[in-house]
């Protein structure tokens, strides 16, 4: 279920947002920001409910309030590609505003997510009077694409236990060593194996005290151990 209200749902300006430390608002004056606080509308949405879909026309970026999301592409059989998680801070979808492009991913929340949404034509009008802004933003789409095609890259032509250790390592540093907070068929689709393998690998994990497990929560706890499994 999807709420939204213009302006305001809890009355917070994004000059005193938890999530201004994303690199939009940093690079905005207070006249601009203002222009922002104006024109947006904040939605409030409950876990499992897509923000956007791969292949739909862009027509707003996202900027994440509390919570956190999963961006995947679906393959031609049909299963799943988890490629980031992204929560409070980020932004989502001005890649695609700024390329004039569908967007490249399916976003669906994780659990409840408060978001701000702008439109295109008050992300253009904004950048229109802040070219600074617009050759930054330029600039981080070729920083995120370069991260990903190395991400690529590195796990590639690793086995799945590789992959695993990679994507431990990346979630703790997300979920700032609070414990993973991800179903196994979501870590799945993040790793790219089946289920019933990621849970063998993460029981094998576990007696090994790399990692300990409550309920849903993963915690590692050996992070040289885990580096030493990518490296082999």
């Amino acid at each position: 279920m999807i709420l939204e209200r213009e302006n305001s749902l809890n009355n917070i300006s994004c000059a005193n947002c938890d999530g201004n430390k994303n690199f939009l608002i940093k690079n905005l004056d207070k006249t601009n920001l203002h222009c922002l606080d104006k024109h947006k509308s904040e939605i409030q949405l409950k876990a499992k409910n897509i923000i956007y879909s791969e292949g739909a026309f862009a027509n707003a970026a996202f900027c994440i309030n509390s919570g956190s999301l999963k961006l995947y592409s679906i393959s031609g059989n049909g299963r799943s590609h988890i490629v980031k998680i992204v929560g409070k801070g980020d932004i989502i979808g001005f890649n695609e505003l700024l390329t004039n492009s569908p967007y490249f991913l399916t976003a669906e929340t994780l659990e409840d997510v408060y978001a701000c949404r702008i439109n295109k034509n008050n992300f253009f009008e904004i950048l229109e009077t802040n070219k600074s802004l617009k050759d930054y933003l330029i600039h981080q789409i070729s920083f995120e694409n370069r991260g990903l095609i190395n991400d690529v890259i590195l796990i590639s032509n690793q086995s799945v236990f590789q992959r695993l250790a990679y994507i431990l390592l990346m979630l703790n540093d997300f979920y700032k060593n609070e414990g993973i907070n991800l179903t196994r068929q979501d870590l799945a689709d993040f790793v790219g194996a089946s289920k019933e393998n990621i849970i063998r690998e993460l029981s094998y994990l576990k007696k090994q005290k790399i990692i300990s497990i409550q309920n849903r929560l993963i915690h590692v706890k050996n992070f040289p151990a885990l580096k030493h499994i990518i490296s082999k």
